[in-house]
């Protein structure tokens, strides 16, 4: 009896040795060092994909106009142009936008068009234009984007189009565009909207607006 007791006995002491030096050994340098280094690998891990995300687009200084310039984009996160040949330029030429977060344009006859504005973007997302009066329009009315999310046309009456048609944006995410005919221009055709001088679309010369730098030359 007293032989099996010791046994059991011993054997206790056996499993609450091994939990002490199982304790020991987490407690040394070792086990420290060890944590340390699957901390620094997770903290390495988070920061490479939160810099892959907050990627700025890289293209050709990035212009939204362009004139007949293909801007390539290969920021991360956001693929918003997935065509190879797309160009946010002042012509015909139809944008295909497809977007991760919003879909901007949604009609394949839909070109987005700024005449002579040049607006550099350089956030990631949803900061796309960062100028107080950047004007997308080509008419009399300047649509004031903030670029914070989808609230970027701020005013109660502000115009995408400023000649024949206005198409009211109060949708948030990707319901920009919810008019069957709606086109980012200034009237049923974008082909004349193009040029350096880009002067008198709609009877409003849109290069005096204030607080966006006009481009001097399309094509670079």
């Amino acid at each position: 009896m007293r032989g099996a007791e010791a046994a059991r006995g011993r054997t206790v002491e056996s499993a609450r040795a091994r939990g002490a030096r199982a304790t020991r050994l987490r407690r040394t340098r070792a086990g420290r060092v060890h944590r340390a280094h699957a901390a620094y690998a997770h903290r390495t891990h988070v920061a490479r994909v939160r810099r892959a995300q907050a990627a700025p687009v890289r293209g050709a200084e990035a212009a939204l106009v362009g004139c007949a310039q293909a801007v390539p984009v290969r920021g991360a996160g956001a693929a918003w142009v997935r065509r190879a040949r797309a160009a946010w330029v002042c012509g015909a030429e139809a944008v295909w936008v497809d977007g991760a977060g919003a879909a901007w344009v949604r009609r394949a006859g839909a070109a987005l068009v700024g005449c002579a504005q040049a607006a550099p973007v350089r956030g990631a997302e949803a900061a796309w234009v960062r100028r107080a009066r950047a004007a997308w329009v080509c008419g009399a009315e300047a649509v004031w984007v903030d670029g914070a999310g989808a609230a970027w046309v701020r005013r109660a009456g502000a115009a995408l189009v400023g000649c024949a048609q206005a198409v009211p944006v109060r949708g948030a995410g990707a319901a920009w565009v919810r008019r069957a005919r709606a086109a980012w221009v200034c009237g049923a055709e974008a082909a004349s909207v193009c040029g350096a001088e880009a002067a008198s679309v709609c009877g409003v010369d849109i290069t005096s607006v204030r607080g966006v730098k006009a481009a001097a030359s399309f094509g670079r």
